[in-house]
């Protein structure tokens, strides 16, 4: 009788380890969606060269959910351009977003009329004409995003 109980609650703890295991994997696909979601809205934005208001507010109303999601990846340490003092816990979806869309033509226009737009190479910025020329190189920075399945 002793074994039937112990093959019992073997079975138990191995249904119960099933569920957790398949709690999290379904966990684990919400969140994978959420986060191409979040990447093709991103997209669409940025091709829209800042016109795609629908997309910036879902963006930003979802900017918070997908900084939490990123835990510590979406943290960083960040120096302004021409600063001499280090910004601690940048948060990086959350307060790139308003960059983006400056650099973008919203807000981002520099003195001579032309838009401001983040140099390739990480430096402050160039003023470039032209529609797309700020999309462009954020298009390229994201299309191919490392994700690991």
């Amino acid at each position: 009788m002793s074994r039937v109980y112990t093959a019992g609650v073997l079975v138990l703890l191995i249904l119960i380890g099933l569920d957790v295991k398949l709690r999290t994997l379904a966990d684990t696909r919400k969140r994978r969606r959420f986060a191409e979601e979040f990447l093709d809205r991103l997209r669409d934005y940025i091709r829209s060269n800042g016109t795609d208001t629908e997309s910036y507010t879902w963006l930003v109303r979802h900017s918070a959910r997908m900084q939490d999601q990123l835990g510590g990846l979406g943290v960083a340490d960040y120096k302004p351009p021409g600063a001499n003092y280090v910004i601690h816990n940048y948060q990086v979806i959350v307060n790139t977003l308003p960059e983006l869309r400056m650099a973008l033509g919203w807000g981002g226009v520099g003195q001579t009329g032309k838009r401001v737009c983040p140099d390739p190479r990480g430096n402050r910025g160039t003023l470039r004409g032209g529609s797309g020329a700020c999309s462009e190189h954020y298009v390229r920075r994201i299309t191919k995003p490392h994700l690991s399945s």
